[in-house]
């Protein structure tokens, strides 16, 4: 089942890419940051500021959902307020929490030695 739906992602993916419309070929076009390296390659600095960035959202993303579950505590529990904002505070949580984790995904590349530097030891 597994094989037959990534043949049918493949298949469909080259069929966009082939297609003439601009909306068909943006929907399977490469989204990747490139590095400042030599052929785009990530250098220890890009890691750097990947860290930095997760650690800006996940600081963001939590200050902004305490706030929004310090208002939603003003309501009553089980009103319609109370549960509207405690759902806004808990996507602002785990969006922060995610991006966080996406940027601390970079951590040891930031700050570990490269194999060159290895090299010439």
């Amino acid at each position: 089942m597994l094989r037959s739906g990534r043949r049918i992602a493949a298949e469909l993916e080259a069929l966009l890419r082939e297609h003439d419309h601009p909306v068909a070929r943006a929907l399977v076009m490469p989204r990747v940051a490139r590095g400042s390296g030599p052929d785009g390659a990530w250098t220890r600095r890009d890691h750097r500021w990947a860290v930095v960035g997760g650690a800006v959202a996940f600081v963001i993303g939590w200050t902004i959902a305490i706030g929004v579950f310090s208002i939603a505590d003003r309501y009553p529990a089980g009103t319609r307020w109370n549960s509207v904002l405690t759902g806004v505070g808990l996507f602002f949580a785990l969006g922060g929490m995610f991006l966080g984790w996406q940027g601390f995904k970079h951590a040891r590349a930031a700050v570990g030695r490269s194999s060159d530097e290895l090299a010439d030891r």
